[in-house]
């Protein structure tokens, strides 16, 4: 609680350090202006400017210290400009006691001492300024001519459907300006908010400071597109509350490239799926498609739009270029009829309008006014019923209507018929009927109906996917397995061979013991259902206890998991981001077995991972060493696995080396690193990365 509240008061720290900025700069100004502040109707003037403008320096520099914990800034501009800070705290403290002494005895401001020192007072705090604004916007923020696309415009879709879309880069013409647009104010090489930077491909695979945020092909299990989709609310969202968020097209952009992405020099046509999507999103209706003049459309006062955002509206523009506004209330309870009066101001302008979760009713909803240009209409989850239909003529093209969880019945229906350009209709939660849905599906087929779950094609669904759960997938001795299942009556048949199970397979009755490493496949059956897809987990046998880890050299800051130690937890890892590895780039990995004493010994274990976008390479080889006493070791085995090939992607895997069996009290085992990335990956010659979280000794 402590320390949120220290993060808390750091953020004051861009508030106060503009008063000593001010009342500096306008006391330096009558000092200079002013005879040296030898009139003495501007000392008492400059008294109240220097005092004011030391104690505002020792709040700033306090809660700009704070704010300095929090991490994610150039190290070396933080540094000067923090020191170039406590040199303006301290000049200020000094003339301030000069001046209350010269002040006091009656003397002139004519003193070269002073004078200089005021001087230097005000270089320190040119320079620290500049650089503060460096942290935060870049660096030569000051200097730079070109316009900054701070609150720039969501990627324009109509460009993706240009004749030439197949030859497009996929990562430096799409996926980059959106990053560029929306994150990279935050994490660039200046400003690097949890030691993460979106400026460049290296920066993107080499992830922040929990790790990797894309992990290629599994959008769900990428932090930069799943911290996209949290609630605004959520402190792990991004970008956070109060900067320009991605439009959901942009999202589907960021998706489809992670799921499809296999280098940075990926075109558009490489991927036929992805160039659909592509195609579907550019000529998705209000887009780049209207049935009606944009040039007839007059953009809304900028003014007004802040005004507007002041009393509680969140509004974006379209698209770029494009003078129609995506209008919400969305949450906003106090809402009354005054607000909603406010939208006259941007009427001809309203082309999505969302009032979900609003204090909406029939009487308020009659205070909407015409909106000429609205096609999204959002009154879900408010309190209204069918008098509010009546209204809905008044928004001509109405194309989409949202009134799921209202008050609606059928009568509100009857009033629906009569909107020509409806097209998509949520009706889900709502007090109509069956009958009065179909009579206005017949009467309008061209409408799509969302009623929500249809229960009588509920029962044809496939089953959730069952769980295997364990405390380890790693065993000295046993262990316990435990299977479930969403559905407590489904019948769950699993085999440990690595095989598919089928209803011929064993049944889960209760709790596996285990004894020896399995390969458990599960699969969930129930009549009247699709049979679920397959859960799998691997649990191992570890073998010969090992007492202690040692490596020959610290692994890479980023990846030291919770020390050598790691290498004999019994707790494999399955992502280069879930933070239980330990990895070098550009060496090789060697670490030394201590076991527990002096025992026979004839394999190794080696559980690693491999990821072309991350620069992660299964070992070129493995060498393996056994000494009875810690100081001569016996080679004993080599195992070479080559070179890494495209068409194998990688996983994680555990690799044996066999060997004669050969007493033993310790065991160094030698990784050896690819070295480079290989000529076929796309940042080819680059040092390449191994990575290890177990070993086991049997």
């Amino acid at each position: 609680m402590f320390e949120k509240f220290l993060q808390i008061l750091g953020h004051f720290h861009p508030l106060l350090v503009h008063i000593p900025i001010g009342t500096l700069v306008l006391t330096y100004i009558l000092y200079r202006f002013n005879g040296h502040g030898n009139r003495r109707n501007m000392r008492h003037a400059i008294s109240t400017g220097l005092f004011i403008s030391t104690g505002a320096a020792v709040l700033s520099a306090i809660c700009g210290l704070l704010l300095a914990r929090q991490g994610g800034y150039d190290e070396d501009l933080l540094s000067w400009h923090k020191y170039l800070g406590f040199v303006v705290v301290g000049f200020s403290l000094i003339l301030w006691y000069i001046h209350q002494d010269i002040y006091k005895r009656d003397k002139t401001f004519t003193s070269t001492a002073f004078r200089w020192l005021f001087n230097l007072c005000m270089i320190a705090l040119v320079v620290g300024g500049h650089l503060g604004g460096s942290l935060t916007h870049g660096r030569g923020y000051l200097f730079k001519t070109e316009a900054r696309a701070v609150n720039s415009p969501p990627i324009d879709p109509s460009t993706l459907s240009q004749p030439d879309i197949g030859q497009r880069k996929v990562y430096e013409e799409i996926i980059q300006p959106i990053l560029k647009d929306k994150c990279t104010s935050c994490h660039n090489p200046d400003k690097k908010k949890g030691d993460l930077i979106l400026t460049d491909s290296k920066g993107l695979l080499a992830g922040g400071k929990n790790g990797p945020v894309v992990k290629m092909g599994d959008p769900e299990s990428s932090a930069l597109y799943t911290n996209l989709q949290k609630p605004l609310e959520d402190d792990t969202h991004m970008p956070p509350d109060g900067k320009r968020q991605l439009t959901e097209t942009e999202k589907e952009l960021i998706a489809w490239w992670i799921k499809n992405h296999t280098s940075f020099d990926d075109k558009v046509a490489d991927f036929p799926a992805f160039e659909g999507k592509l195609a579907i999103i550019s000529s998705s209706p209000g887009q780049n498609q209207f049935d009606f003049d944009l040039a007839a459309i007059r953009p809304a006062d900028q003014k007004i739009i802040r005004n507007l955002q002041e009393d509680g509206y969140k509004i974006f523009s379209l698209a770029q270029d494009i003078p129609l506004l995506d209008v919400s209330l969305a949450f906003n309870k106090k809402m009354d009829r005054k607000t909603l009066g406010q939208l006259k101001r941007v009427q001809g302008q309203v082309y999505k309008l969302d009032l979900s979760h609003t204090g909406l009713t029939d009487d308020l909803a009659s205070g909407i006014p015409d909106l000429p240009y609205l096609e999204h209409l959002n009154l879900g989850n408010t309190a209204i019923g069918d008098a509010s239909l009546d209204e809905l003529d008044r928004f001509p093209r109405l194309k989409k209507l949202n009134l799921f969880q209202t008050n609606v019945g059928d009568a509100g229906l009857e009033k629906l018929k009569s909107l020509a350009s409806l097209k998509q209709l949520y009706l889900w939660k709502t007090k109509t009927t069956p009958e009065g849905i179909e009579a206005l599906q017949s009467a309008m087929p061209g409408v799509e109906i969302v009623q929500g779950i249809n229960m009588d094609t509920l029962v044809k669904m496939k089953l959730p996917l069952p769980g295997i759960r364990t405390e380890t997938n790693l065993f000295n001795d046993s262990i316990v397995v435990e299977m479930t299942c969403f559905f407590k009556d489904a019948a769950l048949h699993y085999t440990l061979d690595g095989s598919d199970p089928g209803l011929q397979s064993p049944r889960y009755m209760q709790p596996l013991v285990l004894k020896e490493g399995a390969d458990i496949r599960l699969i969930a059956f129930k009549d009247g259902w699709e049979s679920s897809d397959t859960a799998t987990l691997q649990v191992r046998k570890a073998g010969l206890k090992i007492k202690e880890v040692s490596l020959l050299k610290d692994p890479a800051k980023r990846y030291q998991a919770d020390g050598p130690g790691t290498l004999a937890d019994l707790n494999l890892g399955s992502d280069p981001g879930d933070g239980k590895w330990l990895a070098y780039q550009g060496e090789d990995f060697i670490a030394t077995l201590q076991l527990e004493a002096l025992r026979p010994v004839s394999k190794v274990k080696i559980n690693t991972i491999q990821n072309h976008g991350l620069w992660v390479f299964y070992p070129k080889s493995i060498e393996v060493e056994l000494s009875a006493d810690g100081q001569t070791f016996q080679p004993v085995a080599k195992n070479n696995y080559g070179s890494p090939q495209r068409a194998d992607k990688g996983t994680t895997k555990l690799i044996e080396v066999a060997f004669p069996p050969a007493q033993a009290k310790y065991v160094k085992v030698i990784l050896r690193n690819q070295g480079k990335n290989p000529s076929w990956h796309p940042q080819r010659g680059k040092p390449s990365w191994i990575f290890c979280d177990e070993m086991m000794v049997e």
